[in-house]
């Protein structure tokens, strides 16, 4: 079981058999770590208490602090007020202490008690005096505006909502273009380019720039339409999840795959004990907890491919391991965020258990009841060469309704159009059509509108302490501590190289957008605080943007690579066959039945060896089912010269001479 891999160049990258002993030892040894680090983390946790929320505006009669506002990150406390007003705070054994500079200048101490609940009055002493403040607004959802948005007409909106759209997109091709010349993924570049339109660099060099192009009432639009698009994007990334990945060293694949993320997800809920009590939000420890481990145990599938692709190693067996492990990593993380939701939005102890329930329920009904209509598609496909109209919409509808269906359940929406994709026929010509209907648009204008989204969530200027940066350093170290050493740890387990296992966890250290859109999900939870947020995407970058200098470091001969000229002869054997010179005159075959099919070919054959050469054409008459229906002005739209056929349908056509 798991033996040794036959392909070219992998005996250069084996040194030894993974043996069924082997296996079971590997797996024995992750799941005591596991285990453990789990226990652990849970009995550190359960002393730690999230620090009351303090966060809103605030009003008071004090000339000091008229009116301020708290943006609170756990412990960490910053006031913001009219003109030169504010003050770094911190907030622990339920006292909020620090110094604020006052509106005309002056510095003052601010001590004031926070009850256990949230508390709608604050009351205690600034600069020895008695001081008291009263909560009036609470803070706008992380990436709005607290501008009130102006009143338009709906022809302004869309127009405006336009030119956001638009920005947004220019940005995303030049950035990505930009980052694609230096040899980092294109994908990267406009995540960069989000991040950057957002309070980071735009927001801080020319403000009023940002604030025209996303007003306060087009943010939600742009963050709806960014939804749709991540839906539709799980959606393709199940559907070109291929299964046939895994039949090449399965057990290898799967043990460093589950490797991979249960290092990470070990060391991403030990550290969370104490970033709970310095940046967690007020949350129960366990959902926060479970959250840690999951953002420390994503790699970006559709990232990873793109890099295998640039750097010729698909084919490699470094590249082609990466590869399967990616695949059921990808499935894991998306099961293991549906989990955590799914603890983090229970209304009870045990809620949970229901959440996970129902989730298992539709997951089961999806294959079981779905999938079997789902697979008439490819039926369909075979008759008329495409995908109906009819057929398109309803895929369309059903990655809709099963994210809908997933949000009520009480996981992230996006879980149930990963499914969806999931459960879709595996049918080459049938993704590649349905791919080529829905990629450009979701890749190009949709996808951006999400990375402005995180943008605009992002500030860097809220790590405005040493500490903070300390902590964003440490959680970086910890997550290519888990991921990249996990991973590397369990290829060389699996018998790979030192060098191939090093370069295979650089490979599986990539995050990209899966865990953007991981972190985005924990915000709008309230799992993760404004800071941490940050922090957690300042990770995704570094360990994303390392892939590419550590392979080059790690490969400097590029010798997990293919040649480019293996790789061009490789192009030209899976290319379009040449089409074969077809003689102008044909004999047509044309059976009523099987039976008869051998003594037509016989009477048929002399007279096509016969000069001139003549085609013989084989034709079989099959009648279409109603699930390739469509109406004749489709027909004729798509096929101007002949009726739509179905493959098995099409005259078999053998020239002869």
């Amino acid at each position: 079981m798991g033996g040794q891999v036959t392909a070219p160049g992998d005996a250069a990258t084996y040194a030894r058999p993974f043996t069924r002993g082997r296996l079971l030892a590997g797996y024995v040894g992750v799941l005591a770590f596991l285990v453990g680090a789990v226990v652990l983390s849970l009995i550190l946790g359960h002393r730690e208490h999230a620090q009351p929320a303090v966060g809103g505006k605030y009003s008071s009669t004090s000339a000091c602090l008229s009116k301020f506002t708290l943006q609170q990150s756990g412990t960490f406390v910053d006031a913001s007020g009219p003109g030169s007003t504010g003050g770094k705070l911190r907030l622990e054994h339920h006292r909020l202490k620090g110094h604020v500079t006052c509106s005309g200048g002056e510095g003052a101490a601010l001590d004031v008690p926070v009850p256990t609940s949230e508390p709608k009055t604050l009351s205690g002493t600034l600069n020895g005096q008695a001081f008291q403040a009263t909560f009036t607004e609470a803070l706008p959802p992380p990436g709005a505006s607290a501008k009130k948005p102006p009143k338009r007409s709906g022809e302004e909106t869309f127009g405006r909502l336009m030119l956001a759209i638009a920005a947004v997109i220019l940005a995303a091709r030049l950035v990505g273009t930009a980052l694609g010349k230096i040899g980092q993924p294109r994908v990267m570049g406009e995540v960069l380019a989000g991040i950057l339109l957002g309070p980071t660099l735009l927001g801080a060099v020319w403000p009023a720039a940002k604030d025209y192009l996303f007003p306060a009432d087009i943010v939600p639009l742009l963050s709806g339409a960014a939804q749709i698009g991540l839906a539709f994007y799980l959606f393709l990334v199940g559907m070109e999840l291929d299964p046939r990945l895994l039949r090449v060293n399965a057990a290898r694949a799967a043990f460093v795959s589950n490797t991979s993320v249960a290092f990470p997800m070990a060391l991403g809920m030990l550290v969370a004990a104490p970033i709970y009590r310095l940046l967690a939000p007020h949350k129960d420890y366990l959902p926060f907890a479970l959250f840690m481990g999951v953002s420390m145990s994503i790699t970006a599938f559709p990232v990873l491919a793109r890099i295998l692709v640039e750097k010729r190693m698909l084919k490699r067996p470094v590249g082609a391991l990466a590869m399967a492990s990616a695949a059921i990593d990808d499935v894991t993380a998306w099961t293991l965020l549906a989990f955590a939701t799914a603890v983090a939005s229970a209304s009870s102890s045990l809620g949970w258990l229901k959440v996970v329930g129902l989730a298992a329920a539709f997951t089961i009904g999806l294959v079981v009841v779905v999938r079997p209509l789902l697979a008439r598609i490819a039926v369909a496909y075979d008759e008329v060469g495409y995908v109906p109209q009819l057929w398109i919409g309803t895929i369309f509808v059903g990655v809709l309704l099963a994210a809908y269906v997933s949000r009520q359940i009480g996981i992230a929406a996006i879980f149930g159009a990963f499914v969806m994709g999931l459960i879709m026929p595996r049918h080459a010509g049938l993704t590649s059509d349905v791919s080529r209907r829905l990629e450009d648009f979701v890749t190009m204008v949709l996808l951006p509108l999400f990375f402005v989204v995180t943008g605009l969530k992002t500030q860097i200027g809220s790590l405005n302490r040493p500490i903070l940066w300390l902590l964003c350093v440490l959680l970086i170290g910890v997550a290519v501590a888990g991921k990249w050493f996990g991973a590397m740890f369990a290829a060389r387990w699996g018998g790979m190289r030192l060098r191939d296992s090093a370069a295979f966890g650089a490979l599986m250290n990539t995050r990209g957008l899966t865990e953007l859109i991981v972190l985005n999900i924990g915000l709008d939870l309230g799992l993760i605080s404004h800071a941490l947020f940050t922090m957690l995407v300042v990770m995704a970058l570094v360990t994303t943007f390392m892939a590419g200098p550590a392979l080059r470091l790690l490969d400097p001969k590029e010798e997990l690579s293919a040649p480019p000229e293996e790789e061009f002869r490789r192009a030209r054997l899976e290319g379009p066959v040449p089409e074969t010179i077809v003689p102008q005159r044909s004999i047509i075959v044309a059976p009523q039945d099987d039976t008869s099919v051998d003594a037509l070919i016989a009477l048929g054959e002399p007279l096509a060896r016969s000069q001139p050469a003549r085609e013989l054409i084989l034709v079989r008459l099959v009648r279409s089912s109603r699930s390739a229906a469509c109406t004749p002005a489709q027909s004729r739209s798509r096929h101007p010269t002949r009726a739509p056929i179905s493959s098995a349908s099409r005259p078999s056509r053998t020239s002869t001479s």
